[in-house]
């Protein structure tokens, strides 16, 4: 079983997506149209609290909104970093018989040094038999990447 996992990003005031987490569900859709991942996690709690709501939510709606049915996409809702994007989204992935899992980021996400994602993730699968791979930029753009990552 494939798991795509969307790591969430800073809601603005008023709740709506930023350009940056509007790529990763572009991204996402992409993923879907070339891969068709078994379950969707969209992972981000509420890390502004003037948004009200949990990144996850908007995230849920903007991929139901675009075709992908509910009953694929698992929320989780209480992140507030990266960290625990990868804790709480391998706990709720490990409950279905995942083999790989499919990570969709950010470029600049990942050149991070600290809370980079791929060794967090990496990290929570530990010795688990589940590949990992992780897709990050618009699909559109010349810095979209392709991943392997275990």
């Amino acid at each position: 079983m494939v798991i795509g996992v969307i790591l969430g990003h800073r809601l603005s005031d008023d709740g709506t997506g930023s350009p940056i987490l509007i790529s990763r569900l572009e991204t996402a859709l992409f993923a879907e149209e070339k891969i068709h991942p078994d379950r969707w996690i969209v992972s981000g709690g509420t890390a502004n609290p003037q948004a009200g709501i949990p990144e996850a939510v908007v995230m849920r709606d903007y991929l139901v909104a675009h075709g992908i049915p509910t009953d694929r996409i698992l929320l989780e809702d209480q992140s507030r970093n990266t960290k625990e994007n990868a804790r709480f989204s391998i706990r709720l992935a490990l409950k279905y018989p995942v083999g790989s899992l499919l990570l969709i980021t950010s470029p600049e996400h990942l050149t991070r040094w600290y809370l980079n994602p791929m060794k967090l993730f990496a990290k929570e699968i530990g010795l688990r038999p589940i590949s990992l791979m992780v897709f990050s930029g618009r699909p559109t753009d010349k810095s979209f990447q392709k991943e392997p990552i275990r």
